[in-house]
């Protein structure tokens, strides 16, 4: 005869049951360690181009496949949101160590801008030729030194293309190769505090109107921003609705309030997107919303996806790099 058993009669201890959690979240998690796809001594380095846009590998989607951050002419700037523990300095270091792999560094360069001056530290003592500027500092004369120095590289390529009659980054290259100029990506964690200090008078420019300008005009230059937070309302309350309609690459992590996700999306409370079910993602989980160029489709897709983790390996990534 068959064994009838009540489930109210078995009795779960609190490690069995956790045991089985976690075998549970075991088979629905993808294998997200770096190691498990590259083998950095028999790689091939620096095989992608960024004359037409970066296209960084750096998450997988539910079926192992490992989907690109792209970041270009539809969509020039991007941001990036996560609340403590979600995986955002995992990300970060991914998306770094990624370009470092698959770009030359003459063809991609890094400005790695830490307000906090905890994130890109590493990057100090050992060096990729990829990173070209590391800022770390809070101050309000710091942000305004540094949208100078984002102004005076803009000025000095659209010089370039004048003296060469190009109309942008895209038609120097084709004309000059590929490696005559760089593709710039400004990576700037806790990017509230830059905001916060343009909102502020200055006696010697409107560094709001200066930013806002840029944000309008850098793709043309081959200069793109990656703005991160843990607090990405704070930060895009110090723009105007104009900037922050240039950033069209949304990634956000966990959060516990809505409101952060909301607005890291870009996206209506009556959008019919669960919320709530963003709040209670896992570490390095994270819902990218890409820009669709498709004709016919919506104008953007919300994609669920898993972040690689290289920021263990990032030493290793790092000499290789150097090696070749």
């Amino acid at each position: 005869s068959k064994l009838s058993v009540e489930i109210s009669e078995i009795e779960i201890s609190e490690s069995d049951f956790s045991a089985l959690e976690e075998k549970m979240n075991a088979v629905e998690k993808v294998d997200t360690d770096f190691m498990s796809y590259y083998d950095l001594k028999h790689m091939e380095f620096f095989e992608r181009d960024a004359t037409d846009g970066l296209k960084i590998p750096f998450a997988f989607d539910e079926n192992k496949n490992l989907v690109d951050l792209e970041i270009g002419d539809t969509t020039p700037h991007a941001l990036l949101s996560g609340s403590t523990g979600s995986g955002k300095s995992v990300t970060l270091h991914t998306i770094i160590n990624q370009i470092m792999i698959h770009y030359h560094p003459a063809d991609v360069e890094i400005w790695a801008i830490d307000y906090k001056a905890v994130e890109f530290g590493y990057y100090v003592n050992k060096r990729t030729p990829h990173i070209s500027v590391i800022g770390q500092d809070n101050s309000d004369d710091f942000t305004y030194g540094l949208i100078d120095l984002i102004q005076a590289e803009y000025n000095r390529r659209k010089n370039l293309f004048v003296q060469t009659d190009c109309k942008d980054f895209k038609a120097y290259r084709k004309r000059c190769g590929k490696r005559s100029l760089s593709r710039i990506l400004i990576i700037v964690d806790e990017f509230h505090n830059m905001t916060q200090a343009i909102s502020k008078p200055v006696g010697n420019g409107d560094y709001k109107e200066k930013l806002e300008n840029l944000l309008s005009e850098m793709r043309a230059m081959g200069m793109h921003f990656l703005f991160c937070s843990q607090t990405i309302a704070a930060g895009l309350n110090g723009l105007t609705e104009k900037g922050r309609n240039q950033i069209g690459c949304r990634l956000s992590m966990k959060h516990e309030d809505v409101t952060e996700i909301k607005e890291t999306l870009s996206l209506s409370l009556s959008s019919g997107v669960d919320f709530e079910s963003i709040k209670y993602l896992r570490q390095g989980e994270l819902i990218y919303k890409k820009v669709s160029n498709e004709p016919g489709q919506s104008k953007y897709a919300l994609i669920r996806l898993n972040v690689l983790y290289t920021e263990q390996y990032r030493g290793g990534i790092i000499d290789q790099v150097n090696a070749h």
